[in-house]
């Protein structure tokens, strides 16, 4: 099967044939690329500020902190669509075990 406009079209509508695409594909590519450098910079930068600040970190700001990262990563997996309503359920149900001595 070859790529031609009228198939460009069927797979993505108002794309204004292969060009027009190809054109969408790169910029949804360069998107995805400058949100990956940006989140690994912002990786890099916590890694960096974890390691210079040498302290005890009480737990329930662990458990918090680890809490809202959690729905945050659960909401945008949501808004993707890449979870069903029951697994949502599932994985929502809040875990009470420990972690460490803390």
């Amino acid at each position: 099967m070859q790529l031609d406009d009228d198939l460009a079209e069927e797979v993505a509508p108002g794309s204004g044939g292969v060009q027009g695409l190809q054109t969408k594909l790169l910029r949804m590519q360069n998107a995805k690329t400058a949100q990956d450098n940006e989140e690994a910079v912002d990786e890099a930068l916590m890694e960096t500020v974890v390691h210079l600040a040498q302290c005890d970190v009480p737990y329930s700001m662990v458990k918090e902190m680890g809490q809202q990262e959690y729905q945050a990563r659960l909401h945008t997996a949501q808004a993707k669509v890449t979870l069903s309503l029951i697994p949502l359920s599932e994985i929502q149900v809040p875990c009470h075990a420990k972690v460490g001595p803390f």
